[in-house]
């Protein structure tokens, strides 16, 4: 047998989530994901045709830019608040 061969079985499922890992955290990261998803669809085709329009102007932005903006604006605040609920379970665990 070869040393660089594993005996271990491997698993035919999917795992998203480590084995345990805790429940808040697994939800957390599924709406992260939802939330990315749906921002995602706000860029792409079909959607994206709804608002590729020049007026009305948004903050001096035509539409289509500004819902691009907003689109780029949901994912930041998503992945801020992902990392800044991560370092607070980081913190707890810690105490």
């Amino acid at each position: 047998m070869d040393s660089d061969q594993h005996s271990e079985p491997v698993s035919a499922r999917l795992a998203l989530f480590p084995p345990g890992s805790n429940p808040g955290r697994r939800r957390r990261r599924t709406i992260f994901v939802v939330i990315y998803f749906v921002a995602a669809l706000m860029v792409t085709w079909p959607v994206y045709t709804l608002f590729s329009g020049t007026f009305p102007l948004i903050l001096g932005l035509p539409l289509s830019l500004a819902w691009i903006v907003l689109a780029l604006a949901v994912i930041f605040c998503a992945l801020l608040w992902l990392y800044r609920s991560d370092l607070r379970d980081e913190d707890e665990v810690e105490s």
